[in-house]
């Protein structure tokens, strides 16, 4: 496939994948609301892609790793492999159309080498990788191998220039990578997963802060810090970990069960902030599979750093309850709740411990905070 710097009038949504000229691709045509069946109109079914366990490993992270980027930034994309590797990288966007960034007509050896970073666009490449509407949650799929296995040579894959996009049929990408991943189970697999969100230009937003204060340790979160996580998979990511004072904090969070979302700032004192849900932000429910992202795009708060320099904690609780716990132990929701003292946060962690272990999640994300 040879480099198409030709221009185009198609408008890119998601990433826009462009020349130096002009060259937008992917999402060239309407499709249904995201919400919709399939993976061409829900990026979470690339998600819950079964891959065979194998010792190698594969990263991916765009510059500045953020979970949001705004519609026109450049952004360059980074992969690693822990061992020679063949690999291939899927960009779907908020409404579900998909783009292969890598290979490419300008990279179009998708092997890399191990332990070695290869970014995307490289620096002599000639093209360059755009954020463009529209807004909401987009999803990068790395899927690599130790043997060339081409994910990409089938039906639905429709070349654009120097870049490919899927065309198929909704869910048929996903069953696509599912079927050559069944065929060749020896092949040494891997899959990183990297979400995020493109907005707008962001509006001001009202805070809630995220108080600090100076402290080597997180005594109060000693225990939740030492063990496992409860009955069922509940995974964090901050957008940075670590923070300066008067920065906003983003994070995504993804469960593995249908569950209803606490999530607690600690600081080093262990003084307890219930950051989510708030008088703004009342919906609660995490669906399976599907990554949230929060604040989240056009969200009316925003979650900011205050106070002095030291290590910090978020705590995500998600469970499966009825009624709420909150409303049990205090007598107010959650959303009503906005400090919690130690021996409060204690008592909240001891109830949860007295519910089944398949109806709890647990997860601890740690930063720190750098005084001004």
């Amino acid at each position: 496939m040879s480099p198409n710097r030709c221009c185009t009038s198609r408008r890119a949504r998601g990433l826009i994948l462009a020349s130096a000229v002009a060259l937008a691709l992917g999402a060239s045509h309407g499709g249904p609301a995201a919400q919709a069946a399939g993976d061409q109109q829900d990026p979470r079914s690339l998600t819950v892609i079964e891959i065979p366990e194998s010792d190698l490993k594969v990263s991916a992270w765009l510059n500045g790793s953020r979970s949001s980027y705004v519609i026109g930034e450049t952004v360059h994309l980074n992969v690693r492999a822990n061992e020679d590797a063949y690999v291939t990288v899927f960009n779907t966007d908020a409404q579900g159309q998909t783009t292969v960034v890598f290979p490419n007509g300008f990279q179009q050896d998708n092997k890399v080498s191990a332990n070695s970073v290869v970014s995307i666009p490289g620096p002599n490449d000639d093209f360059r990788l755009q954020v463009g509407g529209p807004a909401g949650s987009n999803l990068i799929k790395v899927i690599a191998s130790k043997k060339p296995i081409s994910l990409i040579d089938a039906a639905g894959f429709v070349s654009r220039g120097a870049f490919r996009s899927f065309d198929g049929q909704p869910g048929g990408l996903a069953n696509h990578l599912r079927t050559v991943i069944v065929a060749s189970p020896d092949a040494g697999w891997a899959a990183a997963d990297l979400p995020f969100t493109v907005v707008s230009q962001p509006e001001a937003a009202p805070s809630i802060i995220i108080s600090t204060v100076e402290s080597p340790a997180l005594p109060a979160l000693a225990g939740l810090l030492s063990e496992e996580n409860g009955g069922f998979g509940l995974q964090m990511a901050l957008g940075k970990q670590a923070y300066a004072i008067g920065e906003p904090l983003t994070l995504t969070v993804v469960a593995e069960k249908d569950c209803k979302l606490t999530l607690i700032s600690v600081d080093g004192a262990g003084a307890a902030t219930v950051l989510f849900p708030n008088a703004a932000q009342q919906e609660t429910e995490l669906t399976a599979g599907r990554v949230r992202f929060l604040p989240g795009a056009g969200s009316k708060v925003q979650y900011l750093i205050a106070g002095s320099s030291g290590e910090q904690a978020i705590v995500g609780l998600c469970v499966e309850e009825q009624p709420d716990l909150f409303t049990v132990l205090f007598g107010r929701s959650r959303a009503a709740v906005p400090v919690l003292s130690d021996s409060e946060l204690n008592q909240v962690l001891a109830e949860l411990d007295k519910l089944p272990a398949d109806q709890v999640a647990k997860a601890v994300a740690v930063f720190t905070v750098a005084g001004q």
